[in-house]
């Protein structure tokens, strides 16, 4: 695990197999609004799935009749992407040690696949 210095933003992008923990920090007056995501694909084809959830605030106020939209990036947008990573910085301190290994002993080798052809029969 490493730890990052606090970012404040308001999108989080991420690559296909990476996570990321983040606090909500809700500023805003009670409501109910969207938190939503959709896949970022600088080239080829894409799923244009968007994925949301609601988010609720327990209090005494009366829920607008329809939650309020995020502005979504667009799904090309590059420079928002590498604009979000390039603002991460390790929290590396004698707190936080990150131990990077000099001595390096085992080899990798990756391969890596990906097939824009259907499948036969859409299996």
């Amino acid at each position: 695990m490493g730890y990052t210095m606090p970012l404040k933003s308001n999108y989080i992008a991420i690559s296909t197999g990476q996570t990321i923990d983040f606090l909500l920090e809700a500023n805003k007056k009670p409501s109910h609004c969207y938190m939503a995501s959709r896949v970022y694909a600088s080239a080829g084809n894409y799923d244009n799935t968007t994925t949301m959830a609601i988010i609720e605030c327990r209090r005494n106020y009366t829920p607008p009749a329809s939650p309020l939209l995020p502005n979504l990036l667009n799904f090309n947008d590059t420079y928002a992407s590498a604009n979000f990573t390039g603002q991460l910085r390790s929290l590396e301190n004698k707190n936080h040690p990150i131990d990077v290994p000099l001595n390096v002993t085992t080899k990798l080798f990756f391969t890596l696949s990906i097939n824009l052809s259907p499948c036969p029969n859409n299996n």
